[in-house]
């Protein structure tokens, strides 16, 4: 079964979320120990934080990648 983009992106903004308040959930209840604490600040929050970055300027860092691979942009239609 394929998912259109519209589905994909979807699923990863609910996945990111569901991400984020596990997160919260373990930082701030005395459900883990002091390693997995600084485990969760220092490695899953800024990735959690970077990947929400990545999905809010999407549209952004694609043109980014394709202008340092110097890969060609699609040309304009008229009237849009």
């Amino acid at each position: 079964m394929s998912r259109t983009g519209k589905q994909l992106r979807d699923l990863e903004r609910a996945l990111h979320l569901a991400a984020g308040v596990i997160l919260l959930a373990i930082v701030f209840t005395p459900l883990g120990s002091a390693v997995i604490g600084q485990v969760l600040r220092v490695v899953a929050a800024p990735m959690l934080v970077a990947s929400g970055i990545l999905m809010w300027q999407h549209a952004r860092v694609t043109r980014l990648i394709r202008g340092a691979k110097g890969a060609p942009r699609r040309a304009r239609t008229e009237g849009r």
